[in-house]
């Protein structure tokens, strides 16, 4: 592509746009062959978007099990004095992940215990059964309190009396939607999914923070261009994906991230096609303005 040069998480939507664009494009990988393929590899060209409830995914894959559909948090999130600290049922998993994560890096020891009990314990994601989670398990809420590792014991019972309490019986339980169920009075309410912590087993689950992205990246125009620190443009080298930089601060959910490189890869295809045969006079004028609508 001449002199151009292109980077971006999502290197195929950008290639594909370039050659749409009349310009030759070469692929380089430097993953090892049995790795090769990104997100494709890894997901077994599984198809990821996001979505705003459980009946979205059954109208585009009405073969999923139920165990592919739950992805909620039932439980209750606690931190080391034992008290909870966001709205568990605020949204679906693949849209408070990456924000509960950023929660956790804010509290003493940058860890959290979920706790769940036996009402739900069936409808927890396959990670929860695999040998490396830190688990703990008791028949009574004072038993599984003294498991519960940099945990005060009796800030979590008070916790617990408490959201049992104001949890409401009104609306049933409904683990594939946003059901209303909730406590009411709490400082901090849940606000879905609300169920008393009152049938044993009770299980409980260390997490911590994980990264995603970094959330931060390269300034862009509104043609994948990338700037410099001064806000000018860098002739010949743009950026899409998670390469790029605010887009997402304080949230993202599932799927977004694959909407953003298909997006701003064909931008920066588009325009690194522009670029390149910009410097062949003979070849620039079959390439469409990037500005063009």
């Amino acid at each position: 592509m001449g002199d151009a040069a292109l980077l971006c998480h999502s290197p195929l939507c950008a290639a594909i746009s370039a050659h749409e664009h009349g310009a030759w494009v070469a692929m380089l990988e430097a993953a090892p062959f049995e790795e090769r393929g990104g997100n494709s590899h890894f997901t077994g060209g599984a198809f990821r978007f996001a979505f705003d409830g459980v009946d979205d995914l059954i109208a585009v894959l009405p073969s999923l099990a139920e165990e592919d559909l739950v992805d909620i948090d039932f439980g209750i999130l606690l931190n080391a004095r034992g008290e909870r600290y966001v709205d568990e049922g605020a949204n679906f998993h693949s849209h408070t992940y990456a924000k509960y994560g950023a929660e956790i890096m804010k509290l003493p020891g940058m860890f959290a215990w979920q706790v769940f009990d036996a009402k739900v314990s069936h409808l927890l994601r396959s990670e929860y059964r695999i040998r490396r989670v830190t688990k703990a398990e008791a028949g009574t809420l004072e038993e599984l309190a003294a498991k519960l590792d940099g945990v005060d014991a009796q800030g979590f019972l008070r916790t617990v009396r408490a959201f049992n309490a104001a949890c409401r019986s009104d609306l049933p339980f409904n683990p594939n939607l946003l059901d209303g169920r909730r406590t009411q009075g709490l400082s901090i309410d849940k606000t879905n999914w609300a169920n008393p912590l009152d049938t044993p087993p009770f299980h409980a689950y260390h997490v911590t923070a994980g990264v995603t992205f970094t959330f931060g990246g390269l300034k862009i125009s509104q043609y994948a261009e990338v700037e410099d620190l001064y806000g000018r443009i860098i002739p010949g080298l743009y950026a899409a994906g998670e390469m790029v930089g605010g887009l997402f601060h304080h949230n993202y959910a599932s799927g977004t991230g694959l909407m953003s490189g298909a997006t701003f890869g064909r931008l920066a295809g588009r325009s690194a096609a522009q670029f390149a045969l910009a410097l062949e006079p003979h070849a620039a004028a079959a390439v469409p303005d990037a500005t063009a609508k």
